[in-house]
This record gives C-alpha cells, structure tokens and sequence, in this order.
C-alpha cells in the first residue's frame, strides 16, 4: 500500500511538471504572436504616455505581463497533498 501512495506521488509530480512545461509553452508561443511585426505596428503612434512613446511603453508592459504570467505558472501553489 506504501509503494502504491510513493508511485502516486512521484506520478502526480511528473505530471504537474508537464502540465507547467506546456503551459510555458503556451505563453512563449502566445508572446511570440504579440512581439511578432503585424501586432506590435497597432502601437506605432506619434502619441506618448508620461512622455514615453507608446510604442516602448507597449513593449515594456507586455514585457512584464509575459514575466509576470510565467512567475505565476512557475510559482503556482502545491496542494497540502505533496508535503509529508
């Protein structure tokens, strides 16, 4: 029964760390169409937010967005199941 709950655990893990790879994926894809030419022009404009064009201040915010997605998929909480 002991051997059954280990094989269950370190299963789960493995999968949890498939599930994290392809949802990375998912973002990096995602940001790849975003900074890809077509979409990133909508921004080019001779207008400046806080005396930043917007075009920059695009690219910075969905900059961090991208940082701050994959902080959270990579930072996601565990169930009270992995902790002995």
């Amino acid at each position: 029964m002991h051997t059954i709950q280990s094989f269950m655990r370190i299963l789960n893990k493995q999968l949890r760390a498939v599930m994290k790879e392809r949802k990375l994926l998912g973002v990096f894809l995602l940001f790849l169409v975003v900074f890809n030419y077509p979409i990133i022009t909508l921004f080019r404009s001779g207008q400046t937010v806080g005396g930043i064009p917007v075009l920059y201040f695009a690219i910075l915010a969905l900059w961090l967005g991208m940082i701050g997605l994959m902080m959270l998929i990579i930072e996601a909480p565990r169930n009270r199941q992995d902790y002995p």
